[in-house]
Order: C-alpha cells, then sequence, then structure tokens
C-alpha cells in the first residue's frame, strides 16, 4: 500500500483487522496504545492498564493529521489484551527513524505481529514503575518507536 494516499481511518481499521482475524478470533474493538503504555521485555509483552479512554479519539486524529499532511504511517496490531487486538499508530517526521521503522514516506503500512501474543496487563503503578525502569536499563524499552503526537 505504499505510495497510495491515506484512506479513511475507518477503512483502514477494518483492513488491518482483516488480517488479525486470520490469527485470532477478535471479542470486539481494537485498543489503541501510544508510548508509555506498552512495554516488549522478557515476560512480556506488557500493557498498562486501564489504558486511557481516548485511545480511539487519539488514534483517529493523529491518522487524520498524517493524512491531511499526505504522508505515511503504519498501523500494526502488536498483542491481544481480553480478546480485543492492541493496535499501535507509528509515524514521525524523522527520516532516519522513519527509515529504521520501515515506514513509508507516503502511504499505509498494516502489519501484524508474528506470533501475535497475548498482552500482560499491569494494573499497580508502582509495577508499572519498576518494569520500565527494568526495561530502560535492560535497553528493551520499545515503546520508544511508537509515537505520540499531542
Amino acid at each position: 500500500m505504499s505510495g497510495e494516499s491515506l484512506p479513511e481511518f475507518d477503512v483502514a481499521v477494518d483492513r488491518l483487522l482483516a488480517f488479525v482475524v486470520e490469527h485470532i478470533s477478535t471479542t470486539g474493538p481494537p485498543l489503541f496504545v501510544f508510548k508509555g503504555d506498552r512495554l516488549e521485555m522478557s515476560g512480556g509483552p506488557y500493557v498498562r492498564s486501564p489504558l486511557p479512554e481516548n485511545g480511539e479519539h487519539d488514534a483517529r486524529r493523529i491518522y487524520d493529521e498524517v493524512r491531511q499532511r499526505d504522508g505515511g504511517l503504519a498501523l500494526c496490531c502488536v498483542g491481544v489484551l481480553a480478546g480485543r487486538p492492541v493496535v499501535t499508530v507509528e509515524h514521525t517526521d524523522d527520516e532516519p527513524e522513519a527509515e529504521y521503522l520501515m515506514l513509508p514516506e507516503r502511504g499505509l503500512k498494516l502489519s501484524v505481529a508474528q506470533p501475535l501474543r497475548p498482552m500482560r496487563p499491569v494494573r499497580w503503578r508502582l509495577l508499572w514503575w519498576f518494569l520500565r525502569r527494568k526495561a530502560r536499563r535492560m535497553g528493551a524499552d520499545s515503546d520508544v518507536s511508537v509515537a505520540r503526537r499531542i
């Protein structure tokens, strides 16, 4: 899909979910997560719980901003939480970072993590703080690649 202009947000999410249902049976709409909401490290992946309620609104807003600029971005299903796909909206204006993330200059990239693993919710703030600190020390804090522009 790289090179095409971005479709409407709902169309893009539906396309992603068409890929996701090949791997899992979903029980609800996707959960949108951003930087600071998830961690990839041993024993994980982890996701902060509860997630902010405005996740879809923020994802839609970011998507629409990039769409207006005729830019490129990626919708990535990174895991499953309570039968719902966990989706990130990735984009950046930094060219080296975009290359590293393999983001298109223009258009939409859809991806599904393989294997699509269940995310472990972390409900306690102190535990979340500890896991983030441990991830930073180990250099495994992969959520830095997930951009959140608010």
